[in-house]
């Protein structure tokens, strides 16, 4: 008889300290595959555990989201529940959270603690025209025009926008919770991403140049520029057409 073989996540810790739902389905999903699940919950328990239908006393939601996972119950805003946090933290490969910007840091759980005592945390905080987007956990960063949203930021979940739209597209590469979404901005916003990572570099990479090195706490602020580029094209071939054809859409004639 065959032994069963090994997930191809064995090995992976996971904090999981998000709630309400997708956030939790990512941790879930990463359990399935065979990753060490710790689930964070409040003292008086996960909302999730309450919510919802139940079969026989016990609520469905709980035992779809709750499957593969050990839990504990820590309270992040003591100084005890703080310090255990760290404490797992240190051990971990995967953190995952939906807390609302700043909450963390009220908490004295925020991204310089954390990094701290575990430097692979890599956090990108994102402002548009001076105002905190949010604090995207992710591979990177995407920030794309119209023109551009049919290339790299479509490879990593992003939209395609019209090329008259007159936008900015923001996509995160493989973000570590679920509600981190691509988001599209005018393009008279200024945008400005800082990355804080102490000791793995951080590059900006722009089309058709080398890679540069992004310092620790350095601020990348991208705007449109005040001169345009004109484009040649085909009168028969309009961008919709295009897509249709790359794609292979219905109506594409392939």
């Amino acid at each position: 008889m065959n032994a069963s073989p090994t997930p191809p996540l064995a090995g992976l810790r996971v904090l999981d300290a998000a709630t309400l739902f997708a956030g939790p389905l990512v941790a879930t999903f990463l359990g399935d595959y065979g990753a060490d699940v710790i689930k964070i919950e409040h003292p008086k328990g996960d909302p999730i555990r309450n919510h919802g239908y139940a079969k026989d006393g016990v609520p469905l939601w709980w035992k779809m989201v709750g499957r593969n996972k050990r839990t504990i119950t820590l309270n992040f805003s003591r100084p005890e529940g703080q310090e255990l946090m760290c404490d797992l933290v240190k051990t971990a490969d995967v953190l995952i959270e939906n807390f609302r910007p700043g909450t963390l840091e009220r908490w004295g759980l925020g991204p310089d603690r954390l990094m701290a005592v575990n430097p692979r945390l890599v956090l990108l905080r994102t402002r548009v025209n001076g105002e905190t987007l949010t604090e995207f956990n992710a591979d990177g960063l995407i920030v794309a025009t119209p023109t551009g949203s049919t290339a790299y930021s479509l490879s990593a979940g992003g939209p395609i926008l019209d090329p008259e739209s007159g936008v900015f597209v923001i996509t995160p590469i493989c973000p570590h919770v679920l509600t981190n979404r691509s988001i599209i901005v005018a393009d008279d916003s200024i945008i400005d991403i800082q990355a804080s990572d102490p000791d793995y570099p951080v590059f900006l990479t722009l089309d058709g140049r080398r890679p540069i090195h992004v310092e620790r706490e350095s601020t990348v602020t991208i705007r449109k520029a005040k001169r345009t580029l004109p484009l040649a094209s085909l009168p028969e071939a309009s961008f919709f057409s295009v897509v249709r054809q790359k794609l292979k859409w219905s109506g594409s004639n392939v």
